[in-house]
């Protein structure tokens, strides 16, 4: 059994680690069971969520960060109220 939910959030236009080899990984993991949630961001670039000016002038990598930040928050959330006392 896996050990925790996954949360990949992978940039379309990421030119350090191709989408398509996280996608890979993914359909790996979800193979063998794994709790995993996959999010493609359309136009975003590698490091997308990094909060300096250059990054977030972007559109896609703004959208991204903004739509990453609720999605993380929400997994932690989720995997702490699960999280026996």
């Amino acid at each position: 059994m896996p050990y925790a939910p996954v949360l990949m959030l992978i940039a379309s236009a990421d030119d350090e680690v191709p989408p398509r080899v996280c996608e890979r990984l993914a359909a790996r993991s979800r193979a063998a069971g794994a709790p995993l949630e996959i999010v493609i961001y359309e136009g975003a670039e590698h490091n997308f969520d990094d909060p300096g000016r250059a990054k977030q002038a972007g559109e896609a990598n703004r959208r991204a960060t903004a739509d990453a930040r609720v999605r993380a928050a929400r997994l932690f959330e989720a995997a702490l109220k699960r999280r026996p006392d």
